[in-house]
């Protein structure tokens, strides 16, 4: 679903739309507008965090002092300016998470597509990652479609789909969700919906 929405992958068969346009007549139109952190990390590690992002920044036509702003603007955000002249291969898996989470914001997109971008962090560091994404959607006026099986990571979100075998087992608010469960929690909610095969279900 990422990679289609991405504009990776072309859908076997029916359309996909994102900002009422699709791929096929208007993909430079929506990839101007998104913004991606897939599981696989995607820096040059051999570059600093500086370089990566003005890099990547040059891709969506930024340059010179407005690059430079936003570059610090973003790095103020995600609490990484003392890390943006170091190489990235010497940061922490987080730091670098919130590297990529800096460059997928550049070009200030409407929609931010990530999938299971804290696989591998620790208890401290993902808590410390949702808090910054709380705070783009806040601040950035970002939306955000979150792939994860750590549901706890989703607590607050406005909306939740419960997904096994490609089949929508739920759609709606976690409130909902846990209304439906009978439960306290998002993460309970989740296994008592998802059954015995909860591993194979995303949300």
């Amino acid at each position: 679903m990422f990679q289609i929405a991405a504009g990776l992958f072309r859908p076997d068969s029916g359309e996909v739309k994102l900002f009422g346009s699709c791929y096929r007549k208007s993909s430079s139109a929506i990839l101007s507008k998104l913004g991606v952190v897939f599981q696989s990390r995607s820096l040059d590690v051999e570059m600093t965090g500086q370089a990566n992002l003005s890099f990547h920044g040059a891709l969506f036509g930024l340059a010179g002092r407005n690059l430079r702003a936003r570059i610090g603007e973003l790095a103020n955000l995600l609490e990484i300016t003392d890390l943006l002249d170091q190489p990235v291969r010497t940061l922490s898996g987080g730091n670098q998470r919130r590297l990529e989470i800096a460059r997928a914001l550049l070009n200030r997109p409407k929609l931010l597509l990530m999938d299971e971008p804290t696989v591998g962090l620790d208890i401290p560091t993902r808590r410390l990652f949702v808090r910054h994404i709380e705070t783009i959607r806040r601040v950035e006026g970002t939306s955000i479609l979150w792939a994860t099986h750590l549901v706890d990571e989703v607590e607050d979100a406005d909306r939740v789909v419960l997904i096994r075998n490609g089949s929508v087992l739920h759609n709606g608010p976690p409130a909902e969700l846990k209304l439906i469960a009978g439960t306290d929690s998002l993460t309970q909610a989740y296994v008592a919906l998802a059954g015995p095969s909860g591993s194979e279900a995303d949300l």
